[in-house]
């Protein structure tokens, strides 16, 4: 068995990006902490202005603008391609990703990013109280199992909120694991759904785009492998467990061997 360390990337690497033409509305910054944007078209390229978590009021600095022609982002004067641009995700080559559920046709709320990301310390140390009175709002449930609400645009405080009490984890993934499989050494980046099952542990990942050294199989694997680490808090309401199971997410990762 070999020891693997995973080297998170900050660029990702893709042939062509991907564009979608009409990119206007809400989008959430996945950084640390996450931040909502406006995006407007001006004269053919995409202005973004933040929007203040607390009052909601947007800012009047510009924050980046996209130009979905030339393919590249521009941000505090520095120029980047735009490597993936479609209607609910895109990625530049910093690894920087902007995201809107509410245009996702398969309703996935889109929630892991960053295999070191966890639950705010402000919400793990009442998460079970603010569970209780936030299930209702945040998740639809049927049998043992429940969706994440896909907020309309225009709610996304109430999806950050909802996303921090129910589908961060509450241990990340360790820095150096044990793998089962021998895996191709290189730059890779994949696109994905998973689920969560009622032991707090992630399950049913389906990887929907790969790039890099992995095949879309290999890749699929090797997550299943490096997020099995990773912990949740199990769902439990009234007493009853359940899965989470409409989630997506993306990662990057550049793998080194040492033996």
């Amino acid at each position: 068995m070999k020891k693997l360390f995973v080297v998170s990337l900050i660029s990702l690497f893709i042939d062509t990006a991907q564009t979608e033409s009409n990119l206007e509305g809400i989008w959430i910054g996945a950084s640390n902490p996450e931040r909502i944007f406006k995006l407007t078209l001006q004269n053919d390229v995409y202005k973004a202005f933040e929007i203040d978590y607390s009052t909601l009021e947007l800012m009047n600095d510009e924050s980046f603008r996209i130009d979905p022609y030339k393919k590249f982002a521009i941000s505090n004067n520095e120029k980047m391609s735009l490597l993936i641009m479609q209607k609910d995700i895109a990625i530049n080559e910093n690894g920087l990703v902007i995201y809107r559920d509410y245009a996702n046709t398969d309703q996935k709320m889109y929630c892991l990013n960053d295999w070191q990301g966890k639950m705010p310390t402000s919400i793990s140390n009442r998460v079970d109280q603010l569970r209780i009175s936030a299930a209702k709002h945040c998740l639809g449930c049927n049998n043992n199992e429940c969706k994440m609400k896909i907020w309309p645009e225009g709610n996304e405080k109430e999806q950050l909120l909802c996303k921090n009490i129910f589908c961060k984890p509450q241990k990340n993934v360790k820095k150096s694991i044990f793998m089962e499989n021998d895996y191709t050494s290189g730059k890779n980046t994949a696109i994905f759904n998973y689920s969560i099952n009622e032991r707090g542990k992630i399950f049913n990942i389906e990887v929907l785009q790969t790039i890099g050294s992995m095949s879309k199989r290999n890749s699929e694997e090797y997550i299943s492998e490096l997020l099995k680490t990773q912990q949740y808090l199990p769902l439990i309401i009234e007493n009853k467990s359940y899965k989470i199971i409409n989630l997506r997410g993306s990662l990057s990762w550049n793998l080194r061997k040492q033996y």
